[in-house]
Protein backbone atom coordinates (compact mmCIF):
# COMPACT_ATOMS: atom_id res chain seq x y z
CA UNK A 1 0.00 0.00 0.00
CA UNK A 2 2.81 2.77 1.09
CA UNK A 3 4.68 1.50 -2.17
CA UNK A 4 1.72 2.33 -4.35
CA UNK A 5 0.84 6.01 -2.81
CA UNK A 6 4.63 6.80 -2.89
CA UNK A 7 4.74 5.85 -6.83
CA UNK A 8 1.63 8.07 -6.95
CA UNK A 9 3.13 10.97 -5.47
CA UNK A 10 6.26 10.82 -7.21
CA UNK A 11 4.06 11.11 -10.40
CA UNK A 12 1.95 13.81 -9.12
CA UNK A 13 5.49 15.92 -8.25
CA UNK A 14 6.79 14.91 -11.15
CA UNK A 15 4.09 16.25 -14.11
CA UNK A 16 3.99 19.55 -12.03
CA UNK A 17 7.47 19.75 -11.31
CA UNK A 18 7.62 19.11 -15.54
CA UNK A 19 8.26 22.31 -17.77
CA UNK A 20 6.00 21.85 -20.67
CA UNK A 21 7.11 23.51 -24.48
CA UNK A 22 6.59 26.76 -24.70
CA UNK A 23 3.87 27.65 -27.43
CA UNK A 24 7.04 29.68 -29.18
CA UNK A 25 9.17 27.02 -28.45
CA UNK A 26 7.20 24.63 -30.60
CA UNK A 27 6.79 27.07 -33.43
CA UNK A 28 10.15 27.76 -33.71
CA UNK A 29 11.30 23.64 -33.87
CA UNK A 30 8.46 23.25 -36.34
CA UNK A 31 9.93 26.70 -38.45
CA UNK A 32 13.35 25.25 -37.77
CA UNK A 33 12.17 22.11 -39.60
CA UNK A 34 10.29 23.87 -42.67
CA UNK A 35 13.41 25.85 -43.20
CA UNK A 36 16.05 22.96 -43.09
CA UNK A 37 13.46 21.35 -45.59
CA UNK A 38 13.37 24.26 -47.88
CA UNK A 39 17.03 24.61 -47.85
CA UNK A 40 17.69 27.47 -50.03
CA UNK A 41 15.86 27.09 -53.06
CA UNK A 42 14.27 30.08 -52.31
CA UNK A 43 15.80 34.31 -50.68
CA UNK A 44 13.00 34.40 -48.54
CA UNK A 45 10.40 32.48 -46.23
CA UNK A 46 7.62 34.06 -44.29
CA UNK A 47 5.40 31.76 -42.04
CA UNK A 48 2.38 32.28 -40.39
CA UNK A 49 1.03 29.76 -37.55
CA UNK A 50 -2.54 29.07 -37.34
CA UNK A 51 -3.69 29.22 -33.61
CA UNK A 52 -2.37 26.13 -31.75
CA UNK A 53 -5.30 24.24 -29.73
CA UNK A 54 -5.14 25.52 -26.16
CA UNK A 55 -6.59 21.88 -24.56
CA UNK A 56 -3.69 20.10 -26.20
CA UNK A 57 -1.15 18.20 -24.23
CA UNK A 58 2.06 19.83 -24.42
CA UNK A 59 5.10 17.85 -24.40
CA UNK A 60 8.22 18.81 -21.66
CA UNK A 61 11.34 20.46 -22.41
CA UNK A 62 13.04 16.87 -22.41
CA UNK A 63 11.00 15.20 -24.94
CA UNK A 64 12.19 14.93 -28.36
CA UNK A 65 9.96 15.65 -31.18
CA UNK A 66 9.66 14.26 -34.51
CA UNK A 67 8.26 17.02 -36.98
CA UNK A 68 6.77 15.34 -39.91
CA UNK A 69 7.55 18.46 -43.11
CA UNK A 70 5.76 18.04 -46.36
CA UNK A 71 7.96 17.60 -49.46
CA UNK A 72 6.74 20.32 -50.82
CA UNK A 73 6.45 22.90 -47.75
CA UNK A 74 4.44 26.07 -49.59
CA UNK A 75 1.22 27.66 -49.20
CA UNK A 76 -0.56 26.34 -46.57
CA UNK A 77 0.38 23.25 -45.19
CA UNK A 78 -0.18 20.80 -41.54
CA UNK A 79 2.98 19.78 -40.08
CA UNK A 80 2.28 16.67 -38.08
CA UNK A 81 4.08 16.87 -34.50
CA UNK A 82 4.75 13.42 -32.33
CA UNK A 83 6.13 12.24 -29.49
CA UNK A 84 6.19 9.91 -26.62
CA UNK A 85 5.99 10.56 -23.14
CA UNK A 86 4.93 7.48 -20.77
CA UNK A 87 5.01 5.36 -23.09
CA UNK A 88 1.81 7.50 -24.45
CA UNK A 89 2.14 8.70 -28.05
CA UNK A 90 0.52 11.81 -28.80
CA UNK A 91 0.49 13.81 -32.22
CA UNK A 92 -0.20 17.62 -32.65
CA UNK A 93 -0.97 19.35 -36.37
CA UNK A 94 0.42 22.37 -36.33
CA UNK A 95 -0.73 24.53 -39.43
CA UNK A 96 1.27 26.78 -40.76
CA UNK A 97 1.04 29.38 -44.14
CA UNK A 98 4.59 29.16 -45.91
CA UNK A 99 5.27 31.98 -48.28
CA UNK A 100 8.19 32.11 -50.56
CA UNK A 101 10.29 34.68 -52.60
CA UNK A 102 12.81 35.05 -54.81
CA UNK A 103 14.40 36.72 -57.67
CA UNK A 104 12.76 35.11 -60.63
CA UNK A 105 13.09 35.54 -64.69
CA UNK A 106 9.72 37.25 -64.96
CA UNK A 107 8.16 37.58 -68.83
CA UNK A 108 8.61 41.86 -69.87
CA UNK A 109 5.39 41.08 -72.64
CA UNK A 110 3.06 37.94 -73.53
CA UNK A 111 5.22 35.49 -75.36
CA UNK A 112 3.76 33.33 -78.09
CA UNK A 113 4.01 29.34 -78.22
CA UNK A 114 7.45 28.24 -80.14
CA UNK A 115 9.16 31.39 -79.07
CA UNK A 116 13.28 30.69 -79.02
CA UNK A 117 15.88 32.91 -76.37
CA UNK A 118 15.72 35.42 -79.26
CA UNK A 119 11.97 36.01 -79.52
CA UNK A 120 12.04 36.64 -75.67
CA UNK A 121 11.99 39.59 -73.46
CA UNK A 122 12.43 38.75 -69.26
CA UNK A 123 13.00 40.54 -66.21
CA UNK A 124 14.73 39.50 -63.18
CA UNK A 125 12.70 40.43 -60.02
CA UNK A 126 11.72 39.43 -56.78
CA UNK A 127 8.17 37.96 -56.53
CA UNK A 128 6.20 35.70 -54.58
CA UNK A 129 7.06 31.62 -55.90
CA UNK A 130 4.83 30.34 -53.84
CA UNK A 131 2.31 28.76 -55.71
CA UNK A 132 4.73 28.26 -57.97
CA UNK A 133 6.56 26.07 -56.11
CA UNK A 134 3.78 23.79 -54.22
CA UNK A 135 2.58 22.88 -57.49
CA UNK A 136 6.33 21.62 -58.18
CA UNK A 137 7.28 24.02 -61.02
CA UNK A 138 10.87 25.45 -60.88
CA UNK A 139 11.35 29.04 -61.19
CA UNK A 140 13.78 30.03 -63.82
CA UNK A 141 16.63 32.28 -62.32
CA UNK A 142 18.62 33.10 -65.66
CA UNK A 143 18.24 34.08 -69.23
CA UNK A 144 20.68 31.47 -69.85
CA UNK A 145 18.89 28.48 -68.79
CA UNK A 146 16.66 29.49 -71.61
CA UNK A 147 19.67 28.63 -74.24
CA UNK A 148 18.43 25.67 -76.81
CA UNK A 149 14.74 26.22 -75.78
CA UNK A 150 11.65 27.19 -76.85
CA UNK A 151 8.16 27.93 -75.36
CA UNK A 152 5.87 24.68 -75.01
CA UNK A 153 2.43 27.32 -74.30
CA UNK A 154 1.69 30.80 -74.67
CA UNK A 155 2.55 33.14 -71.63
CA UNK A 156 1.28 35.99 -70.12
CA UNK A 157 3.11 39.43 -69.42
CA UNK A 158 3.67 39.43 -65.98
CA UNK A 159 4.14 35.56 -65.27
CA UNK A 160 6.73 33.69 -63.26
CA UNK A 161 9.09 31.57 -66.34
CA UNK A 162 9.11 28.05 -64.58
CA UNK A 163 11.01 25.26 -66.54
CA UNK A 164 7.87 23.60 -67.22
CA UNK A 165 6.60 26.28 -69.64
CA UNK A 166 9.91 25.34 -72.35
CA UNK A 167 11.06 21.75 -74.11
CA UNK A 168 14.61 21.86 -76.29
CA UNK A 169 14.27 22.94 -80.13
CA UNK A 170 14.46 19.78 -81.90
CA UNK A 171 16.50 19.16 -84.59
CA UNK A 172 14.39 19.98 -87.17
CA UNK A 173 11.31 21.96 -87.12
CA UNK A 174 7.78 21.69 -88.45
CA UNK A 175 7.89 24.05 -91.76
CA UNK A 176 11.32 23.28 -92.30
CA UNK A 177 12.73 23.02 -95.91
CA UNK A 178 15.21 19.86 -95.45
CA UNK A 179 17.47 17.38 -97.80
CA UNK A 180 15.44 13.76 -98.05
CA UNK A 181 17.89 11.34 -99.51
CA UNK A 182 16.52 8.42 -100.93
CA UNK A 183 18.60 5.20 -101.89
CA UNK A 184 17.37 3.27 -104.91
CA UNK A 185 19.50 0.48 -105.24
CA UNK A 186 23.37 1.82 -105.48
CA UNK A 187 22.20 4.87 -105.75
CA UNK A 188 21.43 7.64 -103.40
CA UNK A 189 18.97 11.07 -104.69
CA UNK A 190 18.58 13.96 -102.71
CA UNK A 191 15.98 16.34 -103.14
CA UNK A 192 14.48 19.45 -100.84
CA UNK A 193 10.90 18.16 -99.10
CA UNK A 194 9.10 20.29 -96.23
CA UNK A 195 9.07 18.62 -92.55
CA UNK A 196 5.47 18.07 -91.29
CA UNK A 197 6.59 17.33 -88.05
CA UNK A 198 9.41 18.17 -85.51
CA UNK A 199 11.88 15.72 -84.99
CA UNK A 200 15.21 14.83 -82.92
CA UNK A 201 18.31 12.72 -84.23
CA UNK A 202 17.04 9.22 -84.82
CA UNK A 203 12.87 9.91 -84.88
CA UNK A 204 10.68 9.20 -87.76
CA UNK A 205 8.77 12.37 -89.05
CA UNK A 206 6.25 12.79 -92.54
CA UNK A 207 7.95 15.34 -95.04
CA UNK A 208 6.10 16.32 -97.97
CA UNK A 209 7.55 16.30 -101.51
CA UNK A 210 6.28 17.81 -104.59
CA UNK A 211 3.80 14.70 -104.52
CA UNK A 212 2.99 12.85 -102.20
CA UNK A 213 3.86 12.62 -98.25
CA UNK A 214 6.21 9.63 -97.08
CA UNK A 215 8.20 8.75 -93.63
CA UNK A 216 11.59 9.55 -93.24
CA UNK A 217 14.24 9.48 -90.36
CA UNK A 218 15.74 12.70 -88.80
CA UNK A 219 19.49 12.10 -89.54
CA UNK A 220 20.73 15.96 -88.24
CA UNK A 221 19.77 19.36 -88.16
CA UNK A 222 19.13 19.58 -92.27
CA UNK A 223 18.79 15.75 -93.54
CA UNK A 224 16.38 13.18 -93.28
CA UNK A 225 16.24 9.77 -94.98
CA UNK A 226 13.75 8.02 -96.18
CA UNK A 227 12.63 5.15 -94.04
CA UNK A 228 12.33 2.78 -97.07
CA UNK A 229 15.04 2.56 -100.24
CA UNK A 230 13.41 2.19 -103.34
Amino acid sequence: MFVRVGVLLLSLISLLWAEPLSVEALKGQVQGAIQATIGRGVDRIEMTFRPLPSSAHWPDGATSLHILVPEKPFGLIVVPVEWTEKGRSFQLPVQVVVNGFDKVLVSGRSIDRLSTVADIEVVQAEREVTSTLAVGKTPLHQKSELLGKRTKNYIKKGDILSQDQFEPIPDIVKGQTVTLVVTKGTIEVSLPVTALQDGKVGDTITVKGNKTDMKAIVENATTVRAERAL
